[in-house]
């Protein structure tokens, strides 16, 4: 009972057999009453008929019954299928008379509080029949021979077979019913079946592709077809797919690019400690001090590295307060020895404060004006400005005598990339500055973006304003 379709058959199978049964049962039951009230109306033809026969048969029995011979010939006056009863003051049968009288034997007839009744056996040949019947009806008075006055009561015996008729008729009709519950539940089941078959088939690759995906097929695809719940679930499936083989692909290029960034200056300090081991050095302390640079740049990487798993992991904590980012910028500039340098012009009001963690912050500005310094020639000016935008801060950074090409601009954020590979290097750059402000930025609820004219290069990044300072 686990399966689904197993499920869905069974559910919509007895749904369809409940919902079968429940008409068939209604049509039996209105189908009885109908032949009721068909016999019903029957009867009352027999008791508007059973008045008629009365007075017919009274005027031959008044003061002569019930003599020898008197009761047939008055009963010689009806239909063959009538029979008249004729009871005394003690409700007592003292004569009976009619055609039908031929077929039935224990005839049995009764008068009580104006209810007439009869039971008799018909026979027809090795058919026997039970019949019985109840009549309100105050029958006429007669006066008797003897002079006492007795009541005359009739009635029509229906046709031979009638009620054989209606029960064969009902079995009829149970047939019809049973035979129509079996077809249609079967109709429903196999219908219910190629839909249930339809519906869950892209269940099963799904499912198929879901441990696909757990094996590491981070390309594996589902078609989006099925009812609409399934193929939205199909959609979901292709799009975690897509960020998981995304964050594989991110996964192995960043472990290329930092085993790729350790490499070099792991191997330029194996070849200065190899030159200092095999004495052919010329100057050793200044090996040691180029051995102390590669030492700062390796700690440098880890420690962005550190910041940006931190940071995409969402365990980057931040003790965020308002903070005047006039003050912010001046001590950035100070960290970088920028700090009244004539190429570097400062736009930005005192009177705005941000929503921001202090040192987190400062490591933005540190890393945005750094990179400026580093991509601007020495002639070139470095611009920092600053302007409020309804609840956000937007900060730029700018410098000229560089350019990004567009179709590189959006990559500027992403790990390790470098326009200038060589030179990054050679002037200390970890590649992941950019990336750090990305993260600590979008840590902060801000934004980042970066554009470039044929000489300027442009990044710029938001915060939201605070509306006190500490």
């Amino acid at each position: 009972m686990r399966s689904l379709r197993v499920r869905l058959l069974l559910a919509v199978g007895l749904l369809v057999i409940l919902a079968v049964v429940a008409v068939a049962v209604g049509a039996r039951r209105d189908t009885h009453r109908e032949l009721l009230e068909y016999d019903a109306l029957l009867t009352d033809e027999s008791r508007e008929m059973m008045s008629f026969m009365i007075e017919r048969v009274h005027a031959r029995l008044d003061g002569v019954c019930c003599g020898e011979g008197v009761m047939d010939a008055a009963a010689a006056r009806l239909p063959p299928r009538a029979l008249v009863f004729v009871f005394d003051p003690d409700g007592e049968v003292i004569g009976k008379a009619g055609g039908a009288l031929a077929s039935l034997q224990d005839v049995h007839a009764t008068v009580i509080h104006g209810r007439f009744a009869m039971t008799a056996t018909r026979v027809a040949g090795a058919r026997r029949e039970r019949l019985a019947f109840e009549l309100v009806s105050p029958g006429r008075l007669v006066r008797l021979a003897d002079g006492r006055m007795g009541t005359i009561h009739a009635l029509l015996v229906p046709e031979p077979g009638r009620q054989a008729r209606v029960a064969a008729t009902l079995g009829s009709l149970d047939q019809g019913l049973l035979l129509l519950t079996l077809t249609i539940g079967t109709c429903g089941l196999v219908l219910t079946w190629f839909i249930a078959h339809g519906a869950l088939r892209p269940l099963a690759g799904l499912r198929a592709a879901t441990a696909a995906l757990g094996d590491g097929a981070f390309d594996r695809r589902v078609p989006v077809q099925g009812p609409s719940e399934v193929a939205d679930l199909a959609v979901d499936f292709n799009r975690l797919a897509a960020r998981l083989q995304d964050q594989h692909a991110l996964r192995q290029a960043m472990t290329n690019d930092v085993a790729h960034e350790l490499r070099t200056p792991l191997t330029a300090m194996r070849c200065r400690l190899e030159s200092v081991r095999d004495g052919v050095s010329a100057d050793p302390t200044r090996t040691c001090e180029a051995l102390y640079d590669d030492v700062l740049h390796l700690t440098r990487l880890v420690d962005d590295l550190q910041d940006i798993a931190l940071a995409e992991s969402r365990e980057l904590r931040l003790s965020r307060r308002p903070l005047r980012l006039r003050d912010e910028v001046d001590g950035a500039l100070a960290t970088l020895g920028l700090d009244g340098a004539p190429r570097v012009h400062v736009d930005v009001p005192t009177a705005l404060v941000v929503d921001a963690d202090s040192t987190r912050l400062r490591q933005v500005l540190v890393n945005l004006l750094g990179n400026a310094r580093r991509h601007a020639p020495e002639d070139a000016d470095i611009r920092g400005r600053a302007h409020a935008e309804g609840a956000e801060v937007v900060v730029e950074v700018e410098n000229d005598g560089s350019h990004i090409p567009p179709d590189h601009l959006a990559r500027v954020f992403e790990r390790f990339w470098r326009v200038d590979a060589a030179r990054d290097r050679d002037s200390g750059g970890s590649g992941l500055g950019l990336a750090i402000v990305k993260h600590l930025v979008e840590a902060h609820g801000g934004r980042v973006s970066a554009r470039s004219s044929a000489t300027t290069v442009t990044m710029s990044f938001t915060l939201p304003v605070a509306s006190t300072t500490t």
